[in-house]
């Protein structure tokens, strides 16, 4: 056949609030506190560049592009990107004005894949039409397209060497074609999709044409070179992407779960999967020295991961707005990382310092850091730290609570093992309430071992009084009860039935308890007379006393969270309804200065409690509940990653 022709943060981390902020706003914090807040993303570890080093909107993103991009590729030099998109271009773009080079590359249709040869000189677009290749310095088509797919093309690669083309069809095959020669190379692979060279050339990755694994294929003996590797150990997710590590030790395989890595010699899976993406991981890159990996995903974010510390490091909110398309690449250098979804295409500055792109890709040029704590296999869904701050419990759908240290960030001991979904530290530290569905068990946190089962009746909620001598406990059959912690006994219940208590808190004199019910109607209880002393509307989910006891914060409708005076039990306020979906939960932080709140737009935020107004840009994630530390430096958030997120939000002082 022939071608058609012719790093974990410590507590001394800073953080700055966002910029965005009126300027009286901005003023009247700063006056307020020493330093400032912004609840962004930024890379673990890493020091923070200064507000003279951030990539603005003009000179971080690629303007011009009217469709969905779906890949994107450096040149070997570093001085030009390509793009791939739907609106029917391939384009190339200079690296350091980022302004478009000359007229797009046209397509009759989509162009689904661009590719550089090894020198530059030639640039291979993939399309309906087939695959096209362009001279990069004259900017003319060489020859005609590759016309041997049916239904076109879909990705193209060029070896290392860059005497071999691979092209990737619709039609189910892989095919292999000698650029000198512009002729095939043997008969055509079953494969499909994403298709990926070793370094050394001599091994092409590609996605089997029969089921949802990856194959390695020897280039020159155009056949599979051992086992199918396959997706299962996360569910048996469909494959999205594929790519070699620098050294060709390992392949990373994208997926709709998270992503593996294989050892390329033993085709053996190293580890655990990388899980942190709160959709479909659609594409991954390795850096050029081979420590770190990017990946892209249909949830909006790019991350950024050690990879001999198997974590992630870092991630960012691209800035589009669907989820269509999405592509990663490193430069050759490995100071830029370009990531595209929808749209828009963002240049990173890698090198050595946090990621900073536009404020409108939700970072300041200084962020507080991110520690990641991983070892639940289910989503996480309640989070408690110890009023010593030393410890940190959690609570996962894998039927497991565990306990952290805050400072080396490591797990303490083995899971406790248990249908849980509640969890609260007694005020002394060393008692640990779990509750659920096997009802609510007591651990001692030195000993690591129960001491006590309150209630063998599922649990929907518990709660320590503030002087520790009673717990609190929400039952399945409707009612609140109190235990005497001490005595080991009941002691009384509420009055009156209250169908799934989904939230409760002790006023911090403990003299009031509130409740929220399956039917959303928020009530005050005296804890002396165990009599109703009020109700604050319904539509609630979620409640929270703020540290002084003045104020009650309520979750749960479309319309933000509400602040109510405790005392005159009227509404005094509600944060911003510019973000959408349920407020699902409220804290306040130990200093007062702060609400957070968990949403459903899939976001964690930060209010000022004295202005109402949100404090930098969100936290992008899919979360569940949300804790601050007791000097009130930390937030930790929990959620559909499987993991316990610790955020520094130390001030500057």
């Amino acid at each position: 056949m022939e071608l058609m022709g012719d790093h974990p943060f410590g507590r001394a981390g800073r953080a700055t609030k966002v910029a965005g902020m009126a300027g009286g706003q901005a003023l009247g914090w700063l006056r307020r506190r020493a330093g400032a807040v912004a609840v962004v993303l930024a890379l673990a570890g890493v020091t923070a560049c200064g507000t003279e080093d951030a990539v603005s909107s003009s000179d971080g993103v690629l303007a011009g592009i009217t469709d969905a991009v779906h890949q994107v590729a450096f040149s070997p030099d570093g001085r030009m990107l390509a793009t791939a998109s739907s609106d029917k271009t391939a384009r190339l773009w200079d690296t350091t004005s980022h302004e478009q080079i000359g007229q797009p590359f046209n397509h009759a249709s989509t162009v689904e894949s661009v590719a550089f040869s090894p020198d530059g000189s030639v640039l291979a677009t993939a399309g309906y039409e087939g695959v096209v290749l362009w001279d990069t310095a004259g900017r003319q088509q060489i020859g005609q397209p590759i016309a041997r797919h049916a239904d076109g093309a879909y990705r193209v690669a060029f070896s290392p060497d860059g005497r071999v083309l691979a092209t990737s069809g619709r039609d189910n095959t892989v095919r292999l074609w000698d650029v000198s020669s512009r002729r095939q190379t043997g008969e055509p692979l079953a494969a499909r999709g994403g298709i990926a060279f070793s370094p050394d050339g001599r091994t092409l990755a590609t996605l089997s044409a029969h089921d949802q694994s990856a194959l390695l294929w020897d280039v020159a003996g155009h056949r599979q070179t051992g086992q199918a590797l396959t997706a299962g150990q996360i569910g048996g997710s469909a494959i999205t992407g594929l790519a070699f590590s620098r050294d060709g030790r390992m392949l990373a395989m994208t997926t709709t779960e998270g992503v593996l890595l294989w050892d390329t010699a033993t085709q053996q899976q190293i580890g655990r999967p990388l899980t942190g993406h709160t959709d479909t991981v659609e594409a991954v890159a390795f850096s050029p020295d081979g420590r770190t990996m990017a990946t892209t995903s249909a949830d909006l974010t790019a991350r950024l991961w050690d990879v001999a510390g198997r974590r992630e490091i870092g991630q960012i909110r691209i800035g589009c707005h669907s989820k269509v398309g999405s592509a990663v690449a490193f430069s050759p250098d490995g100071r830029t990382v370009a990531a595209s979804c929808d749209t828009t295409v963002r240049l990173w500055n890698v090198a050595g310092k946090a990621v900073t792109p536009s404020p409108q890709a939700g970072l300041s040029p200084e962020a507080p850091r991110v520690a990641i704590l991983a070892g639940h296999t289910g989503r996480t869904v309640a989070v408690a730290f110890s009023p010593d701050g030393r410890l940190l419990a959690t609570v996962g759908a894998d039927n497991t609570a565990r306990l952290w240290d805050t400072a080396g960030h490591q797990q303490i001991g083995q899971p406790i093992t248990g249908d849980f979904s509640r969890v609260a530290f007694s005020p002394d530290s060393r008692v640990l309430a779990i509750a659920g569905g096997v009802g609510v068990v007591l651990w001692d946190v030195a000993g690591h071992r129960q001491i006590d089962r309150p209630s063998p009746q599922r649990a929907s909620s518990v709660a320590f009084s503030p002087d520790g001598r009673a717990l609190v406990i929400a039952a399945d059959d409707n009612t609140v009860r109190w235990w005497d912690v001490a005595g080991r006994r009941q002691d009384g219940q509420l009055p009156y039935p209250i169908t799934y208590v989904q939230s409760m808190a002790f006023s911090p004199d403990g003299r009031t308890l509130v409740t929220v019910g399956l039917d959303g109607f928020v009530q005050l209880w005296d804890t002396a007379t165990r009599k109703l002393t009020g109700a604050l509307g319904s539509g609630s989910t979620s409640v929270a006393f703020s540290p002084d006891g003045r104020t009650l914060a309520t979750g749960g409708g479309v319309s933000g969270a509400q602040l109510w005076d405790a005392a005159s039990q009227k509404q005094i306020g509600q944060t911003s309804t510019a973000h959408t979906g349920t407020v699902s939960s409220v804290a306040f932080s130990p200093d007062g200065h702060l609400l957070a709140t968990v949403n459903g737009d899939k976001t964690a935020r930060l209010w000022d409690t004295t202005s109402h107004e949100q404090i930098g840009q969100p936290i992008i994630g899919d979360f569940n509940a949300v804790a601050f530390s007791p000097d009130s430096r930390v937030l930790a958030t929990v959620g559909a990653d499987n993991t316990a997120r610790l955020w520094d939000l130390t001030d500057r002082h």
